[in-house]
């Protein structure tokens, strides 16, 4: 089968005479089913028909081939997506002569205006779908199995099943026959004439036409949106007397009987179907009240192009265009996406995506990285398919040097040399101009270059380590999201994926180097060494990688013989063994459950000492060190859930992300929302006793957080410009994305969803996609509306607020749009409701769809509900309840806002232990952020958490930690002098846990208690419990004395250090140097971290000042850096925001977009509570202002407000006093 893998065409033992198509189009469901019946003539010996097919789903059991009577079934049916072909393997050589060639197949219609897709349009205030066919120049095979090339003419029979009635059904014959059944109809069209298959058309829509004929007959309609029939006259009267004229010019009439004209809502200029022309609607349609003089001309010029093209445009493909050209005056700009051929290199500025009249298809890429200078030169080759008419080529490119006298462009032989060749470096984009149209076809694109090793951690970029004390440099790359442009010329987007074949040049022959495939070859020259890869599979650029540098490695493979390395600073490769042992368990994992192996022959993962997070290359996945290195010794019980969690979110990545990848990065939540949730689905697979989907309700929170905000984003959303990419990398893309999905996957149960999952994997591998492509797989498999019940979560931002009461035993629901600023939103979503009432055995489910829903408890859960004393009753003729908990195990993404008696029946529930962890932390997170948006009071807040004084559960705890944290914050601005007793009552809070768990670890205790502990102890430590501060510091001098002590295990290291530097001041520096003595001599990256973010919590401004400073300087590394300014204390936020503006010239300068830059900013602003702050933050930004941070700075200032405004409402509740000091000297 292989042989016919990456060729030009198809192979000519079989040529196709007549096709017989039938389609049934859902317009619903966006997708479509078919068959096809090919005469085809077998004119020499082959156990093989190879075809095109792309985007279809094939179904192998319907495949045969007839001749005589004889049916022959293949042995073999496999589509090459690469190439866009099928081949049909059969068990003996067909017969030569006649036959039939019958195929089923599926698609989808898509939106991205080639094949056969979807256009949307609005008809009485609704939204409506009309399918359309676009197939010039190859794209044909993307609705039928065919032989998609010119040369390949056949006549074509086509029939249309199950049109709803009311539609027009149009294709290149006019109808032969129309039956009608109930609401849908059967559509057959007359045979066409030979023609080529880009000249199929095919268009079901509502609209209205006009009609006219030539004087011989033909008759020529123009279809129009409903309503707008008139704004088609001006094409009518213009299409007649054009085809008269050309008529008479070419001395051969109009060959078919009718001539239709569409106009397409979403289309891409015209194109000139055989008797069934398309335009865009500026391009066929004339307002005489409304349009302008030049629109009218364009008109003009597009319909006489087009039909010149029913004459020229049968026979070859370039020719056709070029005469068309000449007979109509003047070619249409960007039809079918070509370009002017005048056009200017300016037109190629400050556009969102590049222009698609060239294809990368291979790249052959030589670097040679120089690790003393920290520079790099490299060339360049691409396989170009030309596909359009250009002079142009752009591609991307930014911070690089390019040798304008390398570039080259050769095809058959002939090698064009650009004129001009020039970088738009705002935009990323390199521009070659060449002096002639280049020819359509494959050819190769060359360019040589150099560039910088830079030191921002993207791109091509350093990274230092230390070998026998000496400081050395590292190369390794980080593309995602837009910087392979960073280190060669290419074409960075998603969508134009290709092979990659990798060599590397000048290596120190002592140093590792690594890349996405295997090693294929190794010659040393003396110190030197040329590294060649093996051609890695088509994927996109922001996956390439490389990595140059002193690693030991340890090794292990799958079952299924999959190389597995983990590299490790040297001396260092016993702390690769829980990722190593992690990550071939989880490889196995997947395997299983997507129904699809891991699919190159090695996976590398590597530990960089610079490096923010992890990064999921293909085949060599990138990690900074403490998110990959596990230390049996020195780390945490919370380090190692970290290094699980990105390990099995970057190897879920070689699935959803690396083989099947988003189409642009509007989508980007189908990569990282999948790899999220499906990292907790590994993670509690391999490790029960974790409890992973208790803490997954922290991810949904997190999202809840962010989307809160009125600058939030929807989950997909639209991305004009290649700066603007890095800053959705955020909770809405990871964490909502998760949330959405494991509440889908809640909806249509575990089974559905793993079947639908494995199938979408299956059909678009080695592709792209966008998230309508998934909800497809999900609706074929479940049979649910998917895509109805789930575009109001990714289309729209935000998300609902549940309002729940009770009244005369009736649940009365309510969704509003829910703001953290306590606006009111106008958002409405299909919202999947979950709820039990008084016990989990009286659960039940529905879709809220409207505003308000009201339910009969005693119907729809066969209870009624104690309305008076929050009791629990039975009898034998009416079950009492005494609470109702909605949004079960907080599986739905939307908060819940309960009457005063039903959440005071549920502050009962939680002291007596009676619901699960989920439930209990959902109604805490829920009230919290009431609170913050000012639909609860403060004072009630406090109350509800004393109901949570016994909490055990490390996720509960861990957020009623962090809420307490922020309402000390809230606190100390609102009513200082009320400070003391808000910390003495969350000290009593937690006394209970603490005093349970102790200091010292118990035998057998959980890998949860461990983490309990730390922040239990951090807390105490925190809200000034001298007890905790008095141990702490004595732990931490035997520490000192000796670092092999057995005080002072890993996991409560943290609350240490931080309760060392709650005494620290600028007359007691002792803790504070003696810490930072630690953080010189500490070898493990997470105890370097954690010491940085203990050194940011002292209370004294001054001592904060010089943490900031030292955060700057090279003693830490960039990613510790942004997590220091993250833990800087209360007392420190004014300082931290002088500092801050102080030093951004520095920090603009060093990291000037991306992920570091919006931290800086994110953490340094949005802890601030005053509108004074906001005014001040605004106008410092207006000064400098910084495009690549819009939206972070945005949503910061947002935060600012909102505190500000909660510090406001504070200070007006009269009881807070009297409420803290009940529960500050509580006494059990």
């Amino acid at each position: 089968m292989e042989q016919f893998k990456g060729q030009p065409r198809l192979p000519k033992f079989a040529v196709p005479k007549r096709y017989s198509i039938r389609l049934k189009p859902d317009l619903i469901a966006c997708k479509f089913a078919g068959s096809v019946s090919i005469d085809l003539d077998i004119v020499s010996d082959t156990r093989f028909i190879a075809l095109n097919a792309a985007e279809l789903s094939v179904d192998a059991a319907s495949v045969s081939f007839t001749h005589s009577s004889k049916v022959f079934k293949p042995s073999k049916v496999e589509i090459f997506d690469e190439d866009g072909v099928l081949v049909l393997e059969f068990g003996e050589t067909l017969p030569i002569g006649l036959g039939v060639l019958a195929i089923g197949f599926e698609g989808i219609l898509n939106d991205k205006m080639k094949g056969f897709f979807r256009s949307t349009y609005e008809h009485n205030s609704e939204k409506k779908n009309m399918a359309v066919t676009q197939f010039q120049p190859v794209d044909a095979r993307r609705c039928f199995p065919c032989w998609d090339e010119p040369a390949w003419k056949a006549t074509f029979k086509i029939i249309l099943d199950d049109v709803p009635s009311e539609l027009v059904a149009l294709s290149n014959m006019p109808v032969g026959e129309e039956k009608v059944d109930g609401h849908m109809k059967t559509v057959t069209y007359q045979e066409s004439p030979i023609m080529s298959t880009y000249l199929v058309a095919i268009v079901v829509g509502l609209f209205d036409y006009i009609e006219d004929h030539t004087s011989d007959g033909v008759i020529v309609r123009v279809y129009c949106p409903v309503g707008k029939a008139d704004q088609g006259k001006f094409a009518l009267d213009l299409a007649v007397r054009t085809l008269e004229f050309y008529k008479d010019y070419f001395s051969v009439p109009y060959s078919l009987p009718k001539l239709d004209m569409v106009a397409i809502p979403d289309f891409l200029g015209a194109m000139e179907n055989y008797g069934l022309v398309t335009y865009q609607e500026s391009a066929l349609l004339f307002d005489e009240q409304n349009s302008a003089a030049a629109n009218k001309q364009m008109v003009s010029t597009a319909v006489t192009h087009e039909l010149a093209h029913q004459w020229f445009g049968i026979s070859n493909f370039l020719l056709s265009d070029n005469v068309t050209a000449c007979s109509s005056g003047y070619k249409l700009e960007q039809r079918s996406n070509y370009r002017d051929t005048k056009a200017e290199m300016e037109q190629f500025k400050g556009q969102p995506r590049l222009p698609k009249f060239a294809v990368p298809k291979r790249y052959s890429i030589r670097l040679k990285p120089d690790l003393i200078a920290c520079k790099f030169a490299g060339s360049v080759s691409i396989d170009l398919d030309i596909v359009s008419d250009t002079r142009f080529i752009a591609l991307n490119a930014a911070e690089l040097s390019v040798d304008a006298a390398s570039v080259s462009f050769t095809h058959s032989s002939k090698v064009f040399k650009p004129s001009k060749v020039e970088i738009f470096d705002e935009d990323g984009v390199l521009v070659l101009e060449f002096g002639e149209t280049l020819p359509i076809g494959l050819g190769v694109l060359a360019i040589g270059f150099e560039g910088i090793l830079n030191d921002k951690m993207k791109g091509f970029f350093r990274s230092t380590y230390e070998h026998n004390s000496e400081k050395k440099n590292m190369a390794v790359t980080q593309f995602q999201p837009v910087d392979a442009r960073r280190c060669f010329p290419c074409w960075d987007e998603p969508a134009w994926k290709a092979t990659f074949k990798i060599i590397l040049d000048d290596v120190p022959s002592e140093l590792v180097a690594l890349s996405n495939m295997p090693v294929g070859e190794e010659k040393v020259d003396g110190h030197m060494k040329t590294v060649t890869y093996q051609e890695s599979p088509i994927m996109s650029t922001y996956l390439v990688a490389i990595v140059v540098g002193l690693f030991d490695y340890i090794e292990d493979h799958t079952s299924d013989g999959v190389i597995v390395r983990v590299y490790c600073p040297v001396g260092k490769a016993d702390q690769g063994k829980f990722a190593l042992d992690l990550a071939v368990r989880t490889l196995e994992f997947y395997k299983d459950y997507f129904s699809v192996p891991y699919s190159l022959p090695k996976l590398d993962m590597v530990a960089i000492p610079d490096f923010l997070g992890a990064m999921e290359n293909y085949g060599l996945v990138t990690y900074q060190e403490s998110a990959l290195l596990f230390d049996e010794q020195n780390s945490a019980a919370a380090n190692k859930q970290m290094v699980s969690t990105a390990v099995t979110h970057e190897l879920a990545h070689q699935w959803f992300g690396n083989l099947v990848t988003m189409e642009w990065w509007t989508h980007l939540w189908l990569n990282e929302g999948f790899a999220t949730w499906v990292s907790y689905l590994v993670t509690d697979s391999l490790f029960p006793e974790w409890k992973v989907w208790t803490q997954f309700v922290d991810e949904s929170a997190r999202g809840l957080k962010l989307d809160g905000l009125e600058e939030s984003h929807p989950i997909e959303v639209e991305i004009n410009h290649a700066a603007e990419v890095d800053e959705i990398f955020d909770s809405i893309s990871y964490r909502k994305g998760a949330s959405i999905i494991r509440m889908l996957q809640s909806y249509l149960g575990a089974e559905c969803f793993q079947k639908s999952l494995a199938s979408y994997i299956r059909k678009h591998a080695s592709s792209n996609t966008f998230t309508e492509d998934l909800w497809a797989a999900l609706e074929e498999i479940s049979g649910e509306p998917v895509n109805k019940l789930m575009n109001s979560w990714t289309q729209q931002m935000g998300y609902p607020v549940i309002s729940v009461k009770v009244k005369d035993q009736k649940l009365q629901f309510d969704q509003t749009q829910f703001y953290s600023s306590g606006s009111q939103g106008d958002g409405q979503w299909i919202v999947p409701i979950t709820l039990c009432c008084g016990s989990y055995d009286v659960h039940k489910r529905f879709l809220l769809r409207n505003k308000s829903e009201s339910l009969d408890i005693k119907e729809f859960l066969g209870c009624s509900l104690a309305e008076k004393g929050c009791r629990s009753a039975n009898n034998k003729n009416n079950a009492l309840c005494s609470w109702i908990k909605v949004n079960l195990d907080q599986t739905g993404f939307y908060r819940v806002i309960y009457s005063d008696e039903l959440l005071a029946a549920l502050r009962n529930v939680i002291e007596k232990k009676d619901l699960s962890a989920t439930d209990r932390y959902g109604i805490l997170d829920d009230s919290f952020a009431l609170s913050m948006a000012r639909q609860q009071s403060f004072a009630s807040l406090l109350t509800l958490l004393d109901a949570y004084r016994e909490e055990l559960d490390y996720t509960v705890l861990s957020n009623l930690i962090a809420i307490c944290y922020k309402l000390a914050r809230i606190a100390a601005d609102a009513v200082p002098e009320l400070l003391n007793l808000i910390k003495q009552s969350f000290i009593s809070l937690f006394q209970y846990s603490a005093e349970k768990l102790g200091w010292e670890p118990k035998p057998g205790e959980s890998h949860l208690d461990s983490m309990r502990r730390g922040e239990i102890l951090t807390a105490l430590a925190v809200f000034g419990h001298d007890p905790t501060i008095n141990e702490a510091s004595r732990r931490f001098r035997e520490f000192l004395d000796n670092r092999n002590t057995p005080v002072l295990p890993p996991d409560i290291r943290k609350a240490v250090y931080v309760a060392v530097m709650q005494r620290v001041s600028m007359s007691n520096r002792w803790g504070y140097e003696s810490l930072l003595r630690v953080y010189r001599e500490a070898d493990l990256s997470e105890e370097k971290s954690r010491i940085i973010k203990s050194l940011a919590s002292c209370p004294d401004p001054s001592i904060v000042l010089e943490v900031l400073n030292l955060l700057l300087s090279s003693e830490v590394r960039v990613q510790d850096a942004a997590r220091g300014l993250s833990s800087v204390s209360r007392e420190g936020r004014e300082t931290a925001l002088t500092w801050l503006k102080d030093n951004w010239e520095h920090i603009s300068k060093t990291w000037g977009s991306g992920f570091i830059i919006a931290s800086f900013v994110s953490a340094v602003v949005s802890p601030l509570a005053s509108f004074e702050k906001v005014k001040e933050v605004d106008e410092f930004f207006k000064v400098h202002p910084t495009p690549s941070i819009t939206r972070t700075l945005k949503q910061s200032i947002e935060r600012v407000q909102i505190n500000a405004k909660w510090v406001q409402s504070v200070q007006g509740e009269t009881d807070l006093a009297d409420v803290l000091n009940e529960l500050a000297y509580r006494k059990d």
